[in-house]
């Protein structure tokens, strides 16, 4: 996802989303392969029917379609190496 995010970035995730809730532009974590650890994170670049499509920043293709049951959630919040207010909880350093 870089340039919006770089290696050790804190991502704060709301993972309480309905299908609905994905919206073109979001950027959202899902899982990269059915049973097995790993996410990936992307921005949504199309809302389809049965599925969405996602993209990193950097890249000149878009993944394959994800389906609503492999996404953990959405990022709310994300700073690099900076002072960040987190409503509810303060800021963080």
């Amino acid at each position: 996802m870089w340039p919006l995010l770089h290696e050790g970035d804190m991502v704060f995730i709301h993972g309480n989303i309905t299908k609905e809730d994905v919206k073109v532009g979001d950027v959202i974590i899902w899982r990269a392969v059915e049973n097995e650890l790993g996410f990936v994170i992307h921005r949504v670049v199309a809302v389809r029917e049965k599925d969405f499509v996602t993209k990193g920043d950097a890249n000149f293709t878009d993944d394959p379609p994800v389906t609503y049951d492999r996404i953990i959630g959405r990022a709310v919040t994300f700073k690099s190496g900076k002072l960040m207010h987190v409503p509810w909880l303060g800021s963080l350093t």
